[in-house]
């Protein structure tokens, strides 16, 4: 009897990450820039859970921002959302970048 091996995590690629279906041999000889463009489509779609995870990590923590009548707070407060809006405007950028 042949024992065969199986994958322990199965995929299609092409759905995940929308980039045809290719052998390992054929991955690692493709050209420079199809190589960086896989990559970086990968890491973006990989990174999506996280971002949404920290887009959540920030509305729970402004809900729980309490009104306090301290300029401390809301300098550390206004901080906070200065970082956010910088964020959102990158995203939004990310987003739209090469649409015209």
């Amino acid at each position: 009897m042949i024992d065969t091996v199986k994958p322990i995590l199965t995929y299609d690629s092409s759905e995940m990450y929308g980039i045809p279906k290719m052998s390992l041999t054929e991955e690692m000889n493709l050209p420079a820039a199809k190589r960086q463009t896989l990559s970086n489509k990968v890491e973006m779609i990989s990174k999506y859970s996280l971002a949404h995870q920290a887009l959540d990590q920030i509305r729970s923590r402004a809900r729980q921002i309490p009104l306090i009548d301290d300029q401390e707070h809301a300098d550390a407060v206004q901080g906070m959302y200065d970082l956010f809006m910088q964020a959102y405007d990158l995203l939004w950028k990310a987003a739209t970048h090469g649409m015209h």
